[in-house]
C-alpha cells in the first residue's frame, strides 16, 4: 500500500494516461471559436463527478457547431468545392 501512494499504477492511472492523450489530440483538431478553452486530461477521465451542464448552454454550443458547419459548407460550394 505504501508503494502505490508512491507510484500508483491501478486502473485511475491508466485512465489519466488515456485522458492525457485524448486531450491533447483533441487540442491539435480544436477550433478555437467553437471550443475557445484547451481541453485537459480531466474533460476525458471516465466517472469523474461533474456538475450537471446547462441545457441552455448545451444548445448554444450545439447550434454554434451546426451553424460554422453549414457556413463552411457554404464556403466550400461558393469556392467550387475546394477548401
Amino acid at each position: 500500500m505504501a508503494f502505490y501512494r508512491i507510484s500508483p499504477q491501478g486502473e485511475t492511472r491508466a485512465d489519466l494516461r488515456s485522458s492525457s492523450i485524448i486531450a491533447t489530440m483533441m487540442n491539435i483538431m480544436r477550433d478555437g471559436k467553437l471550443h475557445p478553452d484547451p481541453y485537459t486530461a480531466m474533460d476525458f477521465m471516465p466517472f469523474l463527478e461533474r456538475e450537471e451542464p446547462d441545457p441552455k448552454e448545451i444548445a448554444k454550443r450545439t447550434r454554434a457547431i451546426f451553424e460554422e458547419i453549414i457556413n463552411r459548407q457554404k464556403k466550400a460550394a461558393q469556392d467550387g468545392g475546394s477548401d
